[in-house]
């Protein structure tokens, strides 16, 4: 009932009743090319499927209304007729250029969308906030995930060689294999093919030998590689369980024979812990325990919950 009343009260303030005997309203075909970039604050500040760049949308809003009319849009999607209305309060350049008899002036718009989460990130875009306040949250939670992302995320740059972050990745296919922009084609093949585990080692070595990676280098390329294949485990077990990460760059590498006997004795440490828990629950002692790792130290060290 709150929602039709406040229908009721917007249309109220902001539509037209239709008079026949009255309305002259009259507009010829909008005919002009519209172009429109996605690359702008508006469209990159959350994605959604069959997203418009609002700049494409204000030339019409601009050509087919006056200022104050009401626009309603019944399959809103991310709400971008809702941004456009309201960029028409001072318009785009081009847009001016494309409509000749332009009458800037902020437009009013109905948004409507059966998905709670169109509507959702409709209602933010359309609706003022403060933007300090915003700006502190967003800075609050870059720093708590600022760990994560950058070993999702994180590489180093060709130019210069200093840490980067990834924002997007181009892949090519060619011969029905995928591959990403500057990797070398395999001619007359489809190379080493990922299936398993096995294979997703001898993969991963493939890539590692030649050069040091960080996590975030490999997610793409894993996800194309091994699109098709049956493995049980994630890459980060892998990586974990087969190369050794360098904690300064965290990239990481082919083991070194020293490198490698310290994983298998982390191993042979963890495997020892989980012997002696499975043997003291057998025998009465505990009803369940924590392992407890931190570093390579205290892997295996046991805190017992008696029974």
């Amino acid at each position: 009932m709150d929602t039709i009343q406040n229908l009721s009260t917007f249309l109220s303030r902001h539509a037209t009743p239709y008079d026949p005997t009255t309305d002259t309203y009259r507009r010829p075909p909008f005919a002009a090319p519209v172009k429109a970039t996605k690359a702008t604050r508006f469209y990159d500040a959350h994605s959604y499927y069959t997203k418009v760049p609002p700049q494409g949308i204000v030339p019409y809003i601009l050509h087919y209304t006056d200022p104050g009319d009401l626009i309603l849009d019944l399959f809103c999607g991310s709400g971008m007729t809702g941004v456009a209305a309201l960029m028409c309060a001072h318009p785009p350049a081009e847009a001016l250029h494309l409509v000749h008899d332009a009458r800037p002036g902020p437009r009013y718009a109905i948004l409507n969308d059966l998905s709670p989460a169109a509507t959702h990130i409709a209602y933010n875009y359309c609706t003022p906030v403060d933007g300090e306040a915003l700006k502190r949250a967003f800075e609050r939670i870059k720093a708590a995930v600022k760990e994560e992302f950058d070993r999702l995320y994180g590489t180093t740059c060709d130019r210069c060689g200093g840490p980067a972050t990834i924002r997007h990745i181009i892949f090519k296919q060619v011969e029905g294999r995928w591959y990403l922009r500057g990797e070398q084609v395999i001619e007359g093949g489809l190379g080493l093919i990922v299936e398993d585990e096995a294979s997703a080692i001898a993969w991963l070595s493939g890539l590692l030998g030649n050069e040091p990676q960080t996590t975030g280098d490999l997610i793409p390329k894993w996800q194309v590689a091994t699109r098709d294949a049956a493995i049980a485990k994630s890459l980060d077990q892998i990586l974990e369980e087969n190369f050794w990460r360098e904690e300064r760059t965290g990239r990481w590498r082919l083991p070194t024979k020293e490198e490698r006997r310290k994983m298998s004795a982390k191993e042979e440490v963890s495997a020892q812990a989980h012997l002696r828990v499975i043997r003291r629950y057998l025998e009465g002692d505990l009803d369940r325990c924590t392992v407890v790792a931190k570093g390579d130290d205290v892997l295996g060290t046991l805190e017992p919950l008696k029974r």
